[in-house]
């Protein structure tokens, strides 16, 4: 009898132990098929995907030019927003204008070529698609920060 009760507990476990691992298989395909072939764990986290949704749904307008830029053009983190002590400035609105524009006080929205934002650690939350020309990039966090801008060639 002892013999019998083992044998269907050791049915018991190996049918859960089974039953689990087909559900964590069958959840991680789903994931992937979910997460699709460009999926990066460092840049598409749910924080990222959330922003960059929020960006749509505000109306920001990303451009429409051949070359895609982030905070990551001319170098890495070089367009990030940050405070002097090094931290992200969240929520903060990065507008990019030709920089002839700009410098000769153009500076209305009829002038801004693409907008986002940027996330907690002041990296964009979207990626802007701009021509090659030279930029300057101008970023504010409405009564808090700047304008601030910075100056780069996009190529």
């Amino acid at each position: 009898m002892d013999a019998l009760i083992a044998s269907e507990h050791v049915t018991t476990d190996a049918l859960i132990v089974s039953e689990h691992t087909a559900t964590e298989a069958f959840i991680t395909t789903a994931f992937t098929e979910i997460k699709g072939a460009t999926w990066s764990s460092s840049t598409d986290t749910l924080e990222d995907i959330r922003d960059a949704v929020d960006a749509v749904d505000a109306g920001v307008g990303l451009g429409d030019g051949a070359i895609s830029v982030n905070h990551d053009t001319g170098g890495t983190d070089n367009l990030t927003y940050r405070t002097s002590g090094g931290a992200g400035i969240d929520n903060a609105t990065v507008r990019a204008y030709l920089t002839s524009d700009y410098d000769a006080g153009s500076r209305t929205e009829a002038f801004v070529k693409a907008v986002t934002t940027t996330n907690t650690t002041g990296r964009w939350t979207g990626t802007m698609r701009l021509d090659a020309e030279d930029y300057t990039f101008e970023f504010s966090k409405q009564g808090l920060f700047g304008p601030d801008t910075q100056e780069q060639a996009v190529v």
